[in-house]
């Protein structure tokens, strides 16, 4: 642990922000599905992936 104090608070809080901001991105296109996929089809087959991980980010940026 005492590694992490060699990385800068401002790189570590970046990388927590990224995750958050990743993660209600992904929840909100995969609510809004039906409104994306007009615009990008090629996400179809990823909808399951796309609400998984996005699930798994927001719940990982809100706990760091």
């Amino acid at each position: 642990m005492f590694l992490l104090s060699f990385i800068p608070d401002a790189l570590i809080q970046l990388v927590v922000n990224g995750v958050l901001i990743a993660g209600i991105i992904g929840c909100v296109v995969s609510f809004f599905f039906g409104f994306f996929v007009r615009w990008m089809p090629w996400i179809i087959p990823y909808r399951m992936l796309l609400q998984i991980l996005g699930l798994v980010l927001l719940i990982v940026g809100v706990y760091f």
